[in-house]
Parts: structure tokens; sequence; C-alpha cells
């Protein structure tokens, strides 16, 4: 009995010791070496046919986040006699990936989501362009939805994420991704992914589209024929700059490299049939030539006629810039003539810089300071220099001047690898280039509602005082015959839109959500109380808020401000603990157990010492 009774006290001790570690368990960890698990996929170079393979794999075991569209499919194939495939048969293809991709407007963007838009080979012999775009549609795909991880096996969670900066300071670098972070930014965006905007120029290996521009030579002499698609861009189309040469970096020469495709040459806005009166009484429409291609896409009314833009004069002549440009416009949900897309990064190669508008003029644009800030942002984890187009050299009808120009879309072009790199990085190579882009493309799809604001606002940096909500766990365990009281502050509290912060917990993993508004208790401080829970359990919670006073990109017009950063994607925890932890009640509780092995001692010495006694007796009496 005595020792039954020590046992009991040897246990219940080191379960009062333990408890604590027990209670930081909230998740379930696996301990996995800094890699990711589709790198498989990125130990050689993409072909056109490999890549439909993949969005194949990706689609069928991703289908909730993924879904694939061929863009060339929107093209109408009376149009200017564009066909709805490229010039060589092949298929313009663009990933949506997005949290309940077949909800409607299933083709197109969701009201509530902001957009960002990611292209690659525009050039097809950049073929590091399309490698990148792949790794970003792969990293986002096969991440969504993880639990936390330890990464790189240090026996720490997500305490590294991928930003271009030593977070732990072990000396590398973005090794321990927030899992949560990724899941966020796929249920809270809409992202499209085109890897290979010209693919005939990929399967060609050619700077320039497949359409026979010097007939009979395509074929012996590839580079000569073609469409430089990134001079195919309606916006500022073969627009002279240079006062020398009266060109920029593209030309009306079919057999050059830059060559930006032919005149526009119809009537678009239809306008140039006059109705005449050429005998008293008696008219007769004439054809006016000089109504044609009258009003350039530039951003003026050239004809005076009350509309902009209206009557192009070049650009979307190739299948491939015409399927881009159907779907900006198509990426409109409430018909507003204002894309949803707020940003996007065109990769090219090489001599690692990040361009911005304007290519065709060394003006800067009305969001030039914001432009630089953001270019800023993402230079700090590559050291790629930042520099408006014009200052590489010259262009005119190119992506990032139409985005940006006609659809107000802060746009950067990225020239990936240095000049040993050249168009094509060693195959070795491709995930390390692909691991150093990633920051980047991360960044601008989390921060693309301030952005927006941003720009809107003609503000030079995402520096806007959103509140802030401030939490600090005081324990990680509590007694399961306790509720669990969390309190925040706000800062900001100017910006808070009043009675907008909630709590939100679960009991369990599976379960669902609880929502419970907080009570304020002074001018920044809230409150609010978990109810008690069973023993065993870790419960998870989060606080959501509003800002007030921002027009953001979302359905009501609010940004939400989340806290932890990520939400429901990487909450707070805290365990309920069934021994009573470390609570006054685990304290009373083992006092008990202690008098109660004590009793149990010191009665069984009381009968032995009575035994004694009365042995002694006995012994006296004879």
């Amino acid at each position: 009995m005595i020792r039954r009774g020590l046992a009991i006290l040897v246990i219940l001790i080191a379960l009062a010791n333990t408890a604590d570690a027990t209670a930081y368990e909230s998740r379930d960890v696996d301990n996995k070496q800094n890699e990711n698990g589709f790198d498989e996929y990125f130990q050689e170079y993409f072909t056109y046919n490999s890549m439909m393979e993949a969005f194949g794999h990706l689609e069928a075991n991703h289908p909730e986040i993924v879904k694939v569209y061929d863009l060339t499919a929107t093209i109408d194939e009376n149009r200017k006699g564009i066909p709805s495939e490229t010039w060589d048969g092949h298929k313009v293809w663009a990933v949506k990936v997005s949290d309940g991709v077949d909800r409607e407007p299933d083709y197109y963007s969701d009201p509530s989501e902001p957009v960002i838009l990611l292209m690659g080979a525009h050039h097809g012999n950049e073929w590091t362009s399309f490698e990148v775009s792949l790794y970003y549609l792969f990293y986002l795909a096969e991440n969504y939805g993880k639990p936390p991880t330890d990464n790189d096996n240090d026996g720490q969670v997500n305490e590294d994420t991928v930003d271009g900066v030593d977070n732990d300071g072990d000396g590398e670098v973005d090794e321990d991704e927030i899992e949560g972070r990724v899941t966020w930014l796929v249920d809270n965006r809409e992202i499209w992914i085109v890897p290979m905007q010209n693919p005939d120029g990929v399967v060609a290996d050619t700077r320039k589209n497949g359409r026979d521009t010097v007939p009979g030579l395509y074929g012996e002499n590839v580079p000569t024929s073609g469409v430089n698609t990134n001079r195919n861009y309606p916006y500022m189309w073969g627009s002279p700059y240079d006062p020398q040469t009266g060109q920029t970096m593209d030309t009306p020469n079919p057999q050059a490299s830059e060559y930006r495709g032919p005149k526009d040459g119809y009537d678009d806005d239809g306008d140039s049939w006059i109705r005449e009166e050429y005998r008293p009484g008696i008219f007769r429409w004439i054809n006016d030539p000089n109504n044609v291609d009258e009003d350039p896409v530039n951003g003026r009314d050239d004809d005076n006629d009350g509309n902009i833009d209206e009557d192009p004069d070049g650009g979307l002549s190739e299948p491939e810039t015409l399927a881009i440009s159907n779907l900006v416009e198509l990426l409109d949900w409430n018909n507003d003539d204002k894309t949803d897309v707020i940003t996007a990064i065109s990769y090219h190669c090489f001599g690692e810089m990040i361009l911005y508008p304007w290519g065709f003029d060394s003006e800067p644009t009305p969001n030039d300071g914001l432009f630089q800030y953001l270019g800023n942002e993402m230079s700090e984890s590559n050291g790629y220099e930042v520099i408006q187009g014009v200052d590489l050299y010259p262009t005119s009808g190119d992506l990032d001047d139409w985005l940006y120009g006609s659809h107000n879309i802060m746009v950067y072009t990225f020239e990936l690898g240095n000049d040993d790199d050249g168009y094509k990085v060693e195959e070795a190579n491709i995930i390390n280039i692909s691991m150093m882009i990633l920051p980047s493309q991360l960044y601008l799809t989390e921060m693309a509602p301030m952005i927006e604001v941003a720009r809107e606002r003609y503000i030079d940096s995402l520096d806007i005082s959103l509140p802030m909500i401030n939490h600090t766990q005081k324990k990680r365990i509590t007694n399961s015959d306790f509720t669990y009281t969390v309190d925040v502050e706000v800062s900001n509290i100017e910006n808070l839109e009043k009675g907008s912060i909630y709590l939100y917990y679960k009991v369990g993993e599976s379960a669902e959500w609880k929502k419970m508004p907080m009570k304020e208790r002074d001018s920044n401080h809230y409150r609010a109380t978990i109810p008690r829970q069973s023993g065993g359990n870790h419960v998870y919670y989060y606080f959501e808020a509003k800002a007030n006073y921002i027009e953001a990109v979302s359905q009501d017009g609010i940004i939400y401000v989340f806290s932890p950063k990520y939400g429901q994607h990487d909450p707070y925890s805290y365990f309920v603990d069934i021994s009573l932890g470390d609570t006054f009640g685990a304290i009373a509780a083992m006092v008990m157990m202690m008098a109660f092995i004590f009793g149990i001692i010191y009665t069984g010495l009381g009968k032995s010492l009575k035994m004694a006694i009365d042995a002694e007796k006995r012994k006296s009496r004879a």
C-alpha cells in the first residue's frame, strides 16, 4: 500500500512538471528538412507539353484551388483575322489559384478578392521566366492547407518565413515558411499565372512568335520571322521617343527582332463612313480613310468625339497579346470597365533588374514614388536594381505601359539572372533563382489591397495607419474548471470601425469557428472570455477588426486586419489540462493527494507501532 501511494505521488509530480510542455504542442509538427516536396519538377526545364501535364497534376490534386483556362478560346476568330490559337497551333494557358475556384462568377474574378497577374515567356527564348512563374504556382498549390511544419528541423515552427531575411539568425534565409500564410493568401487573393505567354517562341526557342511575317523564311530562319509580343500592346504603340532616331526599341521592320506587328488599319469606332450630300437633297456614304486609326491608345480623345482610345493604330494583332487583353478586361466582376487586377509581374531575362513604367517616355508616372517604394521593397530580398523601364532602353507597345497606362495596374518587369546566366540559368540553379524571386511574388500578392489604396491616393509608400490588434498570450494552459480571458490593445484606434472587433475561437482542429464580439474596457482595450472547455482539448483563437476609412478592393469596401497576421490559418492556441495544470486547483488537488498518501503511511506506521507495543506487553506478562 505504501509503495502504491508513493508511485502515484511520483506520477502526479511528473505530470505537473510536464503540463506546460504538453500545452505548447498545440499542433502536429512534422520534422522535415528545408526543401519543397515539388522540387523534383524543377530539376530540368519544362517544355510546353510537360507544362500541360503539370497543370493536369495540379488541377487533379488541388481541384478546390487550381483551375486551368485556355485564354486563346476567348478570341473571336473573325476579329481582324486573328486565330483562336497561336499561329503554330498552340494555346495560351492561364492558371487561376484561389479558394473556391468554381464559385460564381466562375470564369472570372471573385468580387471580394484582389487579383494578381504573373506572366512569363513573352520572349520564347527566355526560359528562366516561365520556370519562375511555374515555381510560384507549385509553391502556392502544394503548401495550401499544410499544418505548421518545422521545415528546417531546428525544433521551432514557422520562425523563418520567406521574406529574404534570416529571421532566426542561423545564417540561412527563408527556410521555415509560415504555412498558414500561403493558405491565407490563396483564401484572400485571386492569383492568375500565365507561364508561357508566347508558346510558339518557347517551342521554337526564339524571341518572337510564330506569325509568318516573312513568307518563305519562317522555318529556315526562325528569328527572322514573327512578332515581338512585348511590343504589340496598344498603349503608345509605335510611339517615337529617341530625338535622334525617332524610334524606340521597336520597329515596323518584319524581319527585326523588335518587330511590333502590323498597323491596325480597322475602323474600330465606325466613324470612317461619312454621309455626304453630293447633290441638293441627295446623299451618299463615302469612306474617309482619315477616320481610320485616328484615336490611338494613349489616354487622350484624339478625334474629339468624347471617347478615349477607341480606334487604335496598332497592337493586339497577335493571338498571344489579344488573349492577355481579353483576360485583363474580363477580370471585371461588376462590369464597371475597371479591371480587378491590382498588381502584375512580367518575367524576362536577364540583368538582375526590376523595371517599372514608363518604357516609352522618361517622364515619371503619377505613381512614380510608389513604384520606386515597392520596387525597393522587393529588391531587398534579391539585390536587383530598381529603375524606370526607359532607363534600360526605350520601348513602346510593351506590356507594362499598357497595363498601367490603360488599366492603372501597378506592374513590374523582372529581368532575371545576371549576364552569365543569360536567357537560361543552369538547370541546377532553377530552384535557387525561383526561391530568390519568391519573396517578391508573395509580397505583391499580400500587399495588393494596400497598394491599390496607395495608388488611388497617390501615396508614395504603404505606411498607411491601419488599426493594429496587439495581443500578448499570458498562458498556454488552463484548467477545465475555468474560463479563458483574452485582452487586446488596439493601436491607431481612430481608424477602427466601431464595434467591429471580434474574437473567433474553436475547440479542436476540425471544429467550426465561433464568433463573439469583444467588449470595450476603455478607449483602446478590449476583452472577451472563452467558455470553459473539457480537459484534454486544444483551443484555437484569433481576432478580426475592420478599418473604417479606407476604400479598399473588397466586397464591402473595407480592409480587414487580423491578429495573428494570418488569422485562422496561424491562430493562437492553448491547452485545457485534465490534470488541472499549474492552477490553484492543481495545487489543492496535489495537497489533498499528498495528505491522503501520508495518511496511508501514517496509518501503516501506527499499526506497526501498536503491534510492537502489544508484543512487549505479552512478553512482560509472560
